[in-house]
């Protein structure tokens, strides 16, 4: 494919295949599209089309361009042969079609832009007007908005020049756009008729997606983020829409926008809020009126063009879907965080989100705010794993689009495959109703407050978005089933919110506890007091179920827990996150507490079911303060059943593996798996065996080590686990050195071995690269793409023999840092000392292939080059040949004097003026200090003061406004 916008189309929306056209009639068919953004109108990818409907996908995006097809970007006697062939290759392998217009312009010349004039000039006729102007975070750069790769302007293949975006507010582009409507319409009609068309939509930015650009990459000053739209036409759109909305009383607007009111004399005179330091507070939210009626003229910009676009497609043929391809709608720059409001009379929306966005919480947005309409997801090859895949059609997913996936490899290939045959052949892909479980409020003014919500780290949720906490209590809390997101729009549209009480989820069982037996039957202990300003109550108590609330008065959007007692034993615990409860509503005078409901589902077999009466208690989680019950009644239970009557249960220990025979002399490691209810220690009989821990409790493994043997005949030792009168023993027999073992001689040193062409495979996420290698270490990286916290296991492998395992979890990557972006990769290298005890399992001197393979899978890790290594049985390491010396640091910033006493200068080159962030942390990543400097455009010499840090070894990292990291290692010594 022609990268002419190489690095914006890696986020581009391509994937309008996800949109969803109900063709003809609702059918429930799932659909995986192939997605077709057209960017090189040389290559027409027909073979695409054929791998993809080999693989079992059953639909095509395809972009239909306004440019090309008159004759800016090509001159060409059929501009419209490029889709006209992909249409046929999609029919004639029974795909459906899926229309998206292209509405940027791309200008052929090689100028280069100024921050504030049209040195680029449109070359098709409209307005310079009408050109989308946007400033930088800090509001000091201004600049129109135009991309293209590569400084000079020119794309890889020969065509130089910049894509241009046109203002929402300008009419002649509205117009542009509903005419090329037509005309595609007229064009390719008859798929409709032959029920081949899924749906059309119409995109506007340089990404391929529908909503304000954030960004722009030309210009004498480099590129940089941006938010728009400041152009002239826009602006004058603005004062337009201030006149209606205060109903041209200036007084009336003066008193709104209060002192921002006042640097105006009419409504011909305002000028729209700029950034200033930041892309949503001040700008669009806080500071005053001013904030909120920029943000609402700005998605009434968005929702007017979609109402058009809308109205001109069904004017002509109301039996065509319309989809609107949002891109992200967790980014404060796009400007569609209310996308519900903007979509109105829309068939489907489709989204697209980074790789490590959480895709669960997404689809469940989407879902509960577009009922009965289609959900479309974009996965892009090859960064997102086929979890994205399964998360969003297991949440409701309509359609799917792949985008950028090589079809030719083998990895991604068997992925897709695996997809379509789960989610898209046969019965699989026939949709189901989604059943939902528990629900939540969110509002446009909270994704303003968090600057949106793209820091969604599913792994610690202790730092993320508000709304991603929110939907992770409910989720977690609900047994993991896709849960109700409503959105508030009142900010983005004045519309007040109501909430109808069928809305609400009253979902019946909430399995959202773990059993909390415990083996002892331990009785209550000392609590705390609970929160002063905790309200509940208990309302039903019966054999099947126990029915309450419970409420924060002082923060209703806490969710809290309650514990449940029968006596004084603790049985578990659930959330009061359910709704209806309009009463709780009208007694606290907030919507919020329509959620706080609980509902506590009783084990069908337990202990207390045994025909005797006994208390019940429900406590707020965690403490000594029982929620009030109504009456009497809610105070006692007594249910028939085989229960003993009393606190206890039966005790369980198992443990996996049970025995270990012919293990190698060279030693060995394997993980112990323990399945239990109950504490339990673990004993050895000999000291050649050790163990990660000599206690443990309920479900846990533990890693039990066979050290290498110097022995010449066979040893035998066991590993026993003990817990309230069950033992359990792993019987281990390690050959001799240079006994014959003929039932061991294939067998790996630690696991058992991976057949090398049906093994498992690694996730497509993974990363990594073997650097180093000689007869005493091996050295690398590795880490997980969609989880940065993740650790990945290394394995390594003599010829096909495993001689051990270590993983990524090194120190210091600042290259990978630089690279990625964040400072979890600081810790993601390997280096892993060749044991002298392997080269012992080798005796005829032979040169054997080193392979490095992700841990538990075949899958390779790419090499730096190819390691063959030749070593003897003795093999003599220096100290600086061992992992103990293997760390490196970055170059890139001049510190100096370094190592200091706490006084240095950072020498740091920027591209442009702009303000960055410095942060000294330890080198366990904790922030120790943190600094606001502005740069100038150049080379910055800057004094830096950190005496008051102890003495130590501490990493700078400095982040600039353009996104730009660099970071650097600080030695403090006095």
């Amino acid at each position: 494919m022609q990268r002419i916008f190489t690095y914006l189309l890696i986020f581009s929306t391509v994937s309008l295949i996800f949109s969803t056209a109900f063709c003809q009639a609702q059918d429930n068919q799932r659909y995986m599209a192939l997605s077709l953004v057209n960017v090189n109108y040389r290559d027409y990818q027909l073979e695409q089309i054929q791998k993809a409907s080999d693989i079992g996908m059953n639909a095509v995006i395809i972009t239909i361009r306004w440019d090309v097809i008159n004759q800016l970007k090509v001159s060409s006697a059929n501009p419209w042969e490029q889709y006209d062939l992909q249409i046929q290759a999609a029919r004639s392998k029974g795909m459906k079609v899926c229309l998206r217009m292209c509405m940027y312009t791309w200008c052929n010349t090689k100028v280069i832009g100024a921050p504030d004039d049209n040195t680029v000039a449109s070359c098709d006729g409209l307005s310079n007007a009408d050109r989308m102007i946007g400033y930088d975070v800090s509001g000091k750069n201004k600049r129109l908005q135009q991309q293209a790769s590569g400084y000079n302007g020119c794309d890889l293949i020969d065509d130089c020049g910049h894509v241009l975006s046109y203002s929402f507010a300008s009419k002649p582009f509205q117009e542009r756009t509903q005419n090329f409507a037509r005309v595609v319409i007229n064009r390719y009609k008859y798929l409709l008729d032959n029920n081949e068309l899924l749906y059309m939509s119409v995109v506007t930015t340089p990404e391929q997606e529908f909503g304000f650009p954030y960004k722009t990459t030309k210009g004498i000053e480099g590129g940089f983020s941006a938010i728009f739209d400041y152009s002239p036409t826009a602006i004058q759109g603005f004062r337009t829409f201030l006149k209606e909305k205060y109903k041209n009383d200036f007084q009336k607007f003066q008193l709104a926008w209060e002192s921002r009111g006042k640097d105006f004399n009419s409504f011909d005179t305002i000028e729209p809020t700029i950034p200033s330091g930041s892309f949503y507070y001040g700008l669009f939210i806080g500071n005053g009126r001013h904030t909120q009626d920029w943000y609402q003229y700005r998605h009434n910009l968005l929702k007017n063009f979609s109402m058009n676009f809308l109205k001109t497609v069904k004017g002509i043929d109301a039996r065509i879907k319309v989809v609107n391809d949002y891109g992200s709608i967790l980014d404060t720059r796009i400007g569609n965080f209310g996308f519900k409001d903007i979509s109105e009379g829309i068939d489907g929306i489709k989204v697209n989100n980074a790789p490590l966005t959480d895709h669960r919480m997404v689809t469940d947005i989407c879902r509960t705010n577009m009922p009965e309409k289609w959900i479309m997801n974009e996965a892009e090859g090859p960064y997102a794993p086929q979890q994205q895949f399964e998360e969003c059609y297991t949440h409701g997913a309509k359609l799917m689009s792949a985008f950028n996936y090589n079809l030719d490899d083998g990895v991604q290939r068997k992925m897709l495959v695996d997809v379509v045959n789960k989610y898209i052949k046969g019965a699989n892909g026939i949709m189901k109703p989604i059943e939902t479980c528990g629900s939540g409020l969110y509002s446009v003014d909270d994704m303003l407050s968090s600057d949106g919500c793209n820091n969604a780290d599913r792994t610690n949720i202790t730092n993320t978005c508000k709304l991603y906490k929110n939907w992770r209590n409910v989720f977690d809390g609900n047994g993991n089933k896709p849960v109700r997101m409503f959105l508030n729009e009142e900010y983005a549209t004045d519309i007040r919110y109501n909430q109808l009480v069928t809305d609400y989820s009253t979902c019946g069982s909430i399995p959202n506890f773990k059993d909390t037996y415990n083996s002892d039957c331990q009785k209550l202990q000392t609590l705390p007091n609970a929160t002063e300003s905790y309200r509940g109550g208990v309302e039903n108590v019966d054999c099947q179920e126990i029915i309450g609330w419970a409420l924060d008065s002082k923060n209703l959007e806490s969710i809290l827990t309650v514990d449940i007692y029968v006596d004084d034993i603790k049985i578990g615990t659930t959330q009061a996150n359910l709704g209806n409860r309009p009463d709780l509503v009208a007694t606290y005078k907030d919507s919020k507490a329509y959620f706080r409901s609980f509902k506590y589902t009783l084990p069908d077999s337990a202990w207390f079911k045994s025909s005797l009466r006994h208390k019940i208690f429900v406590r707020f989680g965690g403490t000594n303060k029982v929620l009030e019950p109504l009456t009497e009644t809610e105070k006692t239970l007594r249910c028939s059943g085989s229960g003993s009557g009393i606190c206890g249960v039966k005790f369980r220990l198992g443990i996996s593996p049970d025995s270990l025979a012919n293990v190698f002399p060279t030693g060995a490691e394997y993980e112990v798996s323990v399945s239990s209810n109950l504490r339990w220690k673990v004993d050895k009989s000999a000291n050649w065996l050790t163990v990660s821990t000599d206690t443990g409790s309920f479900n846990k493994n533990f890693r039990l080590k066979v050290l290498a043997s110097s022995e010449k005949d066979t040893r035998t030792g066991k590993i026993t686990v003990t817990g309230e009168g069950i033992t359990k023993t792993i019987f281990i027999t390690q050959k001799g050195v240079g006994e014959k073992c003929t039932d061991c001689g294939n067998n790996p040193i630690i696991t058992n071995p991976i057949d090398p062409i049906k093994g498992p495979v690694a996730s497509l996420s993974y990363r990594g690269l073997v650097e180093k290698a000689n007869c005493c270490s091996v050295k690398g990286w590795a880490f997980n793409a969609d989880n940065y916290d993740d650790i990945l296991t290394i394995d390594f492998y003599l010829d096909k023999q495993k001689i051990g395992s270590t993983q990524a979890n090194r120190g210091y990557r600042f290259d990978l840092v630089n690279t990625m972006g964040t400072e979890k990769l600081f810790y993601k290298a390997f280096c892993f000392d060749i044991p002298v005890s392997a080269w012992a399992m080798y005796k005829d001197g032979k040169s054997r292939r080193l392979t490095v393979r992700y841990g538990n899978t075949i899958t390779p890790l790419a090499e730096s080059e190819t390691f063959v290594l030749s070593c003897q049985e003795k093999q003599v390491c220096q100290e600086s040949d061992l992992c103990i010396n293997q760390n490196d640091f970055d170059k890139e910033i001049r510190l100096y004097p370094n190592p200091n006493n706490g006084k240095f200068k950072a020498e740091i080159y920027s591209t442009v003026d702009q303000s960055s962030i410095f942060r000294f942390l330890s080198l366990s990543g904790q922030v120790l200090r943190t600094e606001t400097i502005y740069l100038n455009q150049g080379i910055n010499r800057i004094d830096l003061d950190i005496s008051a840090l102890q003495n130590g070894v501490f990493v700078l990292s400095i982040e600039m406004e353009n996104g730009r990291k660099l970071f650097g290692k600080v030695i403090k010594s006095n």
